[in-house]
């Protein structure tokens, strides 16, 4: 994955992260395999991976914020179609990740 992520030219701080979360992954239930078709809305999920927003005592993640992923999305040239394609890939990966915080929290606290 590192190898395609490299001729996509990700970002250094890209590689990075994804290196430590497949070491993070390694025997992980949680493990998952990227299609090709879907690496540019993976890159770009990860671009935006700050622009979480938290809730609640326990600062659980809420949701992304999209105002701050459209200045992201604006700030590397994600335009038009690819825009639309990117926001959809991207509430799909948003609402997986909120449903595996859900089940973690729930297998915390029984």
């Amino acid at each position: 994955m590192l190898e395609m992520m490299r001729r996509w030219n990700a970002t250094e701080e890209s590689l990075a992260l994804a290196e430590q979360l497949r070491k993070q992954q390694q025997g992980n239930p949680d493990d998952f395999e990227l299609w090709e078709d879907n690496l540019a809305h993976w890159l770009f999920f990860l671009q935006v991976s700050n622009q979480w927003l938290y809730a609640g005592f326990e600062g659980a993640r809420g949701c992304l914020n999209l105002a701050g992923v459209e200045v992201v999305a604006r700030a590397t040239g994600v335009r038009g179609k690819a825009w639309g394609e990117r926001l959809a890939a991207l509430l799909v990966i948003e609402r997986e990740v909120l449903e595996v915080d859900a089940r973690r929290r729930e297998e915390r606290t029984g």
